[in-house]
Parts: structure tokens; C-alpha cells; sequence
């Protein structure tokens, strides 16, 4: 078995001429590469090992999935002894990144820096000083993450700092599932944070945001088992979570926001906490869950849909999950009532299909509570949250460089105890309004985007394109607090999209979008700059405005549990 670790640029692949050859050999020559061990103990096979072409596959994937890796390759073939001989090739980005956010919507508007080393020593392990600032959120910190704790396959994460409203601490160590032939996975997760939530206010009001203090809590452990064969694997598992939510300091720690200064804020009358009460429902309890699912899935590689020019894995068939909890009661500590006796409900489903020119993924989640204990009008569902999402991608011709995007998302609450509120607005919703416009409770997305990959201007450096998008939405009110009917409402935008090295699924973003209204003004324009692909499958489902109402997690769930 040979291991191949290539660097981000080879001496041979950087012209002698190019006026920028000097910076990229300096990068080079600063950068650590991806060690062959780290590979080799990333490999599902070893030496000696019966031939099994998905196990070659399935480590192919797992390499691909680092985000220090551009590209992998795993490739095997018969020997003149009548044995297989493997090459593994691997291709690194660089993994010292210095990321600055900034945004244009009413003003250019800083959201952070970060300084980064993805692959210390060569070895995956992440280290990251950052400060991120959007909207509420405000977090200085540090992050350090292992993939591989003490040389074994736990994964280990550690993340502590300040918020805008305390400080936050999460921790955890996780068994994921390796890849679709693991049989085993769980963990355990801390989180403590002391934050602030943030509710947009209706157009026309002299402030933008309501903000209450929130301090969230959560401790978890889980584990479980797959049955089955890759492909049609059954899983089984269980697990214990012991949450608190609290709103500490109200209703003196509300405030009120203008034009989106979160450092200046001023105190919140009651006019302003009255419609958002019944969502500011303090609890503290435990609960068991045990979860099942069955995942038939496998993974076709795809190239230029999120990515310009990079590989992907793209998921077929489906998966269908669920995560039934039950109270295992509570107790009061500081005036924080126990949670009532209550039903916990999450579930899941996602289907996949592909062509040689259509790919088509949707995914739909749930997740409720029955309250089953209480005064009679107290009793029944509550907490109901749901998100449905689908993307067709078609490509044309396969050899030509052009992608279009259709995408269709619909998300909603109803009988809401947990702080929600959606907007029409933002990055990954109708792009041509700012975040915070129309809020509400239920929302419809529709997207169509074309994506060109560009061989210009230095093709052997980087990936380059151009996109053109068409978003088209509505809001309902729904209950909300400060909800909104928008009616339908629609942008135009443009940009352009680049990733390096060559071969990335890493793309940076620069977007300029404007609203399809004839009311709408110059000063309207919105221009975004993201360090990420911001729709798509790669950037993952579930919207982050349902994000922040389930609840942050200290580590996403293995893959094959009901996250």
C-alpha cells in the first residue's frame, strides 16, 4: 500500500514565471502536511485484509470529509503476485486560515475574525482563537478539537469563552459511527452557555430587536448499535439528556435595540415583553430517549454542484429516524420549576436520488412535546417545530461548466413555549432583504440559481465562477411574536464564487442582491460576503434560525442517531 500526502502545490505545478509564484512557494513551504500515519489510521482496511472495494470507498469518503483535505483518492488493482495493490492520494488545503467577516445590509457591518490552524503538527487536530459577532451572538473564545484522542477514533472537542450576556462552556467526547460499516457509536456532551435571543421587530418600529437573556444548559449521553449491512442498516440506541433553560434577570434584562447596534441597548418596557411571554417558559428536568432508525443509504461522488470543481458525496435511498423521550421528572433548584411530565418527539427523513445529470436530496424534520401532566387546559402538544427542504440539482451537459440550483424550503412552529421567531430575510432565505425583515412564524422559500465555473484567471490556482439567483418567498405571522403576513416577496442577485486550492469544496461567497419591489431604493442593496457555501448540501439542511430555537449542541450526533 503506498500513501501519497501531497501538499497544496507540488514545486512542478507553480509556473517559474508567475508573478505570484514567490507567495504561493512561501505558503507552501509554511504549511505542514496532512502526516502519512494520520491517513493510514484513517483507512478502514489494513495490509493483509481481504479485498473489499467498499471499504476502499468508504475510506476514500471519510478523507474527503476533513476540511483540511481538497481532495482524496483511494484506488486498488490486481498485482503480477495476484494480490491488490492500493494507492492512497490526498491533497491538503491550507489549514491556516485568518478569516474576517464582513457584511453590507444598511451599512458595512464587521462580523468577527478568526485565526486558525485546521491540521496542527499534520495530525487533524483543530485549533481556533475567534471572535464572531452577528446579530445577538457575540462570542470570544478558543476551540480545540481532535479527531482522534489518544491515537484512538474518539473524537474530542472543547470550546470556552465569553458571550455578550457571560461566558460559554462545551465539551464533549464522542465514538461517531465509522462510516456506513461501524457498528458501535455514542458519547457524552456539556454545554453551558449565557447568551441572548434576539426577536426582530416589525418595520416602522423605532427599535430592530427585542433581546432576553437566556442561559441554556445541557448535559447528554447516548449510545448505540447498527445492525444490518451498509446500505440497510438497522440502528438502535439510547440515551439521557438533562436540560435547563432559564431567562435570568427578567423582566429588568430585557432590552431594546436600535438599527442593530447590540452593544447599545435600553431597557424594554412592558409593551415590549407582553407578546413574547408565552415563549419564555422556564424549566429544568431530565428525560430518557431511546431512538431508532433505519438508514439505507450509499454515496455517489459528484462534482460541481456546491462545489466549482470538488468532489462531494452525494447520499442515495433514505433514511427515516426517530428519538421517543420520556420524563424522568425534575427538581427545583433556584426557583426554576421542575419540567412537567411530558412525551418527547424528534423524527427525521431524509430521500436521495441521482442520474448522471439530476441529483435530488429532501429532508424533513419534527420534533414536539405532549405535555401529560397539569391543570386540563395546560395538557397536550406544544413545542412543535418543523422544517421540510428538497434540492434538484441539473447539470446540462456534463462536460460543460454550467449548474442550476432549485431549491424548495418550508419551516414553521406552532404552540410555541421555546423562543422562535423566522424572517423572510438573510442569507439563506429571500437573499435581496436584510436578516431581520418581515418576521413570523411560518415560512416558504423557493430558490432557482445557476452556477458557471469560470477557467479564468488562473485556472492551476484556484476555482472561479459566477451565479445568478431568483429567490422567492412568504411569511405568515402564525402566533409569532411580532409577526408579519409579507405576502409574496421576491430578489434578484448576482455574484461570484471561488475556492482554493484547485479541486476545494471549500467556496468563499460574495453575493449582490436587491429586492424585486418598486419601492425599493438604491440604499435597499444588499451585499454579502460568506466564507462558506451558504445553500446547498453541503452546508447541511436544517435553517439556523430553527437551529437556535432546538438549541445549541456541543457535537452533532454520529451519523445513523436522530440529531
Amino acid at each position: 500500500m503506498e500513501i501519497h500526502n501531497r501538499s497544496v502545490f507540488e514545486a512542478g505545478e507553480i509556473p517559474a514565471r508567475s508573478p505570484l509564484g514567490w507567495a504561493y512557494r512561501l505558503a507552501d513551504a509554511l504549511h505542514v502536511r496532512t502526516r502519512a500515519d494520520f491517513l493510514r489510521k484513517e483507512l478502514l482496511f489494513r495490509p493483509g485484509d481481504c479485498w473489499d472495494p467498499l471499504l476502499l470507498d468508504e475510506s476514500e469518503r471519510l478523507l474527503r470529509a476533513y476540511g483540511f483535505i481538497a481532495a482524496a483518492q483511494v484506488r486498488g488493482w490486481p498485482d503480477s503476485g495476484g494480490d491488490r495493490s492500493v494507492v492512497v492520494t490526498t491533497r491538503d488545503e491550507w489549514s491556516t486560515k485568518v478569516d474576517v467577516g464582513l457584511r453590507v445590509e444598511g451599512g458595512l457591518r464587521f462580523e468577527g475574525v478568526s485565526l486558525s490552524e485546521e491540521n496542527l503538527l499534520g495530525r487533524g487536530i483543530l485549533v481556533r482563537f475567534f471572535l464572531r459577532q452577528r446579530r445577538e451572538a457575540r462570542e470570544a473564545g478558543v476551540e480545540v478539537h481532535s479527531p482522534r484522542v489518544a491515537n484512538t477514533r474518539w473524537d474530542g472537542r472543547l470550546s470556552v469563552g465569553t458571550t455578550r450576556n457571560g461566558h460559554f462552556f462545551e465539551e464533549a467526547l464522542v465514538y461517531p459511527f465509522v462510516g456506513e460499516v461501524g457498528r458501535w457509536g455514542g458519547g457524552q456532551t456539556f454545554l453551558r452557555r449565557e447568551d441572548l435571543f434576539a426577536f426582530s421587530l416589525p418595520a416602522g418600529s423605532p427599535y430592530t430587536h427585542l433581546t432576553v437573556p437566556l442561559l441554556e444548559e445541557r448535559w447528554e449521553i447516548f449510545g448505540g448499535i447498527r445492525l444490518g449491512r451498509p446500505g440497510k442498516l438497522t440502528v438502535l440506541g439510547a440515551g439521557l439528556v438533562v436540560e435547563e433553560f432559564r431567562f435570568p434577570g427578567l423582566p429588568e434584562g430585557a432590552s431594546l435595540v436600535r438599527d442593530g447596534e447590540f452593544s447599545q441597548r435600553a431597557p424594554a418596557g412592558e409593551d415590549f415583553l407582553s407578546p413574547v411571554s408565552r415563549q419564555l417558559q422556564e424549566r429544568r428536568g431530565a428525560r430518557f430517549e431511546a431512538y431508532l432508525g433505519q438508514r439505507n443509504l450509499r454515496f455517489l461522488a459528484r462534482q460541481g454542484l456546491d462545489a466549482l470543481r470538488g468532489t462531494q458525496d452525494v447520499p442515495t435511498g433514505f433514511e427515516a429516524s426517530l428519538a421517543v423521550g420520556w420524563s424522568l421528572g425534575g427538581f427545583r433548584r433556584d426557583g426554576v420549576p421542575s419540567a412537567p411530565d411530558h412525551l418527547y418527539l424528534r423524527g427525521s427523513f431524509l430521500q436521495g436520488w441521482a442520474s448522471p445529470r439530476l441529483t435530488w436530496n429532501t429532508r424533513h424534520f419534527v420534533r414536539a412535546r405532549l405535555l401529560q401532566s397539569g391543570p386540563p387546559f395546560q395538557r397536550g402538544w406544544e413545542d412543535l417545530l418543523a422544517e421540510s427542504d428538497a434540492f434538484l440539482y441539473w447539470q446540462p451537459d456534463l462536460s460543460g461548466p454550467r449548474t442550476w440550483v432549485f431549491r424548495a424550503s418550508a419551516a414553521g412552529g406552532w404552540q410555541m413555549r421555546t423562543p422562535f421567531q423566522l424572517t423572510l430575510g438573510g442569507p439563506t432565505a429571500v437573499r435581496g432583504f436584510r436578516e431581520d425583515r418581515f418576521p413570523g412564524g411560518r415560512r416558504v422559500v423557493l430558490t432557482a440559481e445557476q452556477r458557471s465555473y469560470v477557467p479564468w484567471p488562473a485556472p492551476d490556482f484556484l476555482d472561479f465562477g459566477i451565479s445568478a439567483f431568483l429567490d422567492m418567498g412568504r411569511i405568515w405571522a402564525a402566533g409569532a411574536p411580532f409577526g408579519f403576513d409579507s405576502g409574496w416577496r421576491a430578489s434578484l442577485g448576482a455574484g461570484i464564487r471561488f475556492g482554493l486550492p484547485p479541486g476545494t469544496s471549500n467556496m468563499v461567497r460574495a453575493d449582490l442582491a436587491f429586492p424585486l419591489d418598486k419601492r425599493a431604493q438604491a440604499r435597499d442593496l444588499v451585499f454579502r460576503l460568506t466564507l462558506q457555501e451558504v445553500l446547498g448540501l453541503l452546508p447541511g439542511f436544517l435553517d439556523e434560525q430553527v437551529l437556535r430555537t432546538l438549541g445549541r449542541k456541543a457535537y452533532p450526533y454520529p451519523t445513523g442517531f436522530p440529531g
